[in-house]
């Protein structure tokens, strides 16, 4: 009887136990309330406010990361598993990018590292890594658990593979399929 209790109160701890991920949306959040207090928690923030969120940010390369990799996964999962997308926007409390042309629609994550402005080269892709690693991983394993189905996880990769190539200038392309690669995809 000791042992089943043990057994439940680990896998209790184990379920809700803060991953990587979710300390970096928790510190997001936490940024933005207090450099942004303007940004609604269940939204998001517009293009161009991008910069005056990131720049006094406690550690901005960091910033700029979680904010482009969660909302292009974001963006991923709400086109392509839109029947998930629900499920997975209550796991992963993930920032929204609206365009600033109408506030309607959202803005590619690539904004955050456009050359034309010059953000290109406010990233360090050597301190991004490991932190796109994690957020990529943790909604990966997310994916796979959604119907227990690791197809669902490759179909992720080739779409990202894809969305990368499509939408983000080559330098930073490069980058995030060299992270795409660590998790299981090449570039074909």
């Amino acid at each position: 009887m000791i042992r089943f209790a043990q057994d439940v109160i680990a896998k209790m701890a184990q379920k809700f136990r803060l991953t990587r991920t979710d300390r970096l949306i928790r510190w997001f959040w936490n940024q933005s309330d207090t450099l942004f207090p303007g940004i609604r928690k269940e939204d998001g923030i517009c293009q161009c406010g991008t910069e005056r969120l990131i720049d006094p940010s406690a550690n901005p390369n960091q910033m700029r990361t979680v904010l482009m990799v969660s909302v292009f996964i974001d963006q991923m999962v709400y086109t392509h598993f839109r029947g998930e997308y629900a499920h997975f926007r209550d796991r992963f409390h993930f920032p929204k990018l609206f365009s600033h042309a109408n506030f309607v629609g959202m803005a590619n994550p690539s904004w955050l590292v456009y050359s034309y402005h010059g953000y290109d080269e406010k990233m360090d892709w050597e301190a991004a890594h490991p932190v796109a690693v994690h957020l990529f991983s943790d909604c990966l394993r997310y994916i796979a658990s959604m119907d227990g189905d690791q197809d669902n996880v490759q179909e992720f990769l080739k779409i990202a593979e894809t969305e990368v190539h499509l939408e983000f200038e080559p330098t930073a392309a490069q980058e995030l399929l060299a992270i795409l690669s660590g998790l299981g995809i090449s570039d074909n």
